[in-house]
């Protein structure tokens, strides 16, 4: 349900490097070089050799600026096997990921990150999947921030207890390699109000998200992308058996966007 991410770069001798998560928290890193056709190669080995993502990513040089998608001669494709781990523990085989991406340029001085307004609240971030919008708090996480320009943003959030309770945040904008992280704290009632187990205190969880921004672009189908941040959060799911623990139970992926508010 999240969305995983990707940064690659691409020197002038055709060289690429890349690196990123996957929405399950698990790191990627990789070399290639791109073909005249356009596509770079992705293998990496997964999960102790037992899983890989693997595929290949076109790039499009027209229009400008140049965007990154899935290849139709070799789609990226991701084996996960069961392993234990708590973020979707379950394994899946060749599971398609789509990809979509385009060119980034660093701002400028003065100018703002996705082309923002130079106003406040210039930012919306939203959250959606991995069962977020059953936490008690689901309708106040979504929030209006401000972001300045350039390269070192300062990044203003409402921290009122009123409007933002479980304080969702901006941690860094890092507007060189074009990437966000944040946190918010969820807390909902106590399980035996909600008729499960009889623990007595409100469960608090803290909650990370990161992902990187994508410029607005064209992509090769003459279809346009609007500019965007967008990334992934893990959710650890609420005990509802005897003995489970908040460090222990299942963890569910969701998605995070930052976009400009105004339509």
């Amino acid at each position: 349900d999240g969305t995983g991410y990707l940064t690659m770069k691409i020197l002038t001798t055709g060289a690429a490097t890349w690196a990123g998560k996957l929405s399950d928290g698990t790191a990627i890193t990789g070399a290639a070089t791109v073909w005249p056709t356009g596509e770079v190669n992705m293998f990496k080995a997964l999960y102790k050799n037992l899983g890989s993502i693997i595929g290949a990513q076109a790039i499009y040089l027209v229009p400008n600026p140049h965007s990154v998608e899935d290849s139709t001669n070799f789609p990226v494709t991701w084996l996960k096997p069961r392993n234990g781990q708590r973020a979707y523990a379950g394994d899946f085989a060749f599971q398609d990921v789509e990809v979509m991406g385009a060119q980034y340029v660093k701002p400028g001085a003065g100018v703002f990150i996705m082309n923002l307004d130079n106003a406040a609240n210039n930012a919306l971030i939203t959250f959606a999947d991995g069962e977020i919008e059953k936490v008690a708090q689901f309708s106040f996480l979504d929030q209006l921030f401000s972001i300045g320009a350039g390269i070192t943003n300062t990044i203003t959030p409402n921290l009122s207890l009123g409007t933002n309770p479980a304080l969702v945040k901006l941690t860094k904008i890092d507007a060189t390699k074009g990437s966000f992280t944040g946190t918010m704290g969820l807390t909902d009632p106590s399980l035996l109000a909600l008729g499960a187990l009889p623990i007595g205190s409100p469960t608090k969880r803290t909650v990370a998200f990161e992902g990187v921004f994508i410029s607005a672009h064209v992509d090769h189908l003459a279809a346009p992308v609007t500019a965007r941040g967008t990334g992934f959060f893990l959710l650890n799911t609420l005990p509802d058996a005897t003995g489970e623990i908040l460090t222990t139970t299942p963890q569910l992926s969701g998605t995070v966007t930052i976009a400009d508010p105004t339509p």
